[in-house]
């Protein structure tokens, strides 16, 4: 993942969403005065957030908490999709 082409604040890279039983969770970047800031939201409001002070970092802590949610059974919508579509 790269997010060198964040510039400004208003500027967001959507990272993923992930879902379980209706809910949604998803990760959200944006490069801030400060570093980059990894925002989480659930349900589409705003949950949590971190700020970096590089991208290595983020990085990081965003896979991690990825990976912990899906050992919690969360699933990658575009997996959720694919799994619906008949033309597999």
């Amino acid at each position: 993942m790269s997010l060198c082409w964040l510039r400004d604040p208003a500027d967001i890279a959507h990272l993923w969403t992930l879902s379980r039983r209706g809910a949604g969770i998803s990760a959200l970047a944006r490069l801030l005065p400060g570093g980059l800031e990894l925002r989480f939201e659930f349900n589409g409001q705003f949950y949590f957030s971190r700020l970096f002070s590089t991208e290595d970092e983020l990085t990081a802590c965003v896979d991690e908490k990825r990976a912990e949610l899906e050992t919690e059974g969360w699933t990658a919508l575009d997996a959720l999709a694919a799994a619906a579509s008949p033309h597999q």
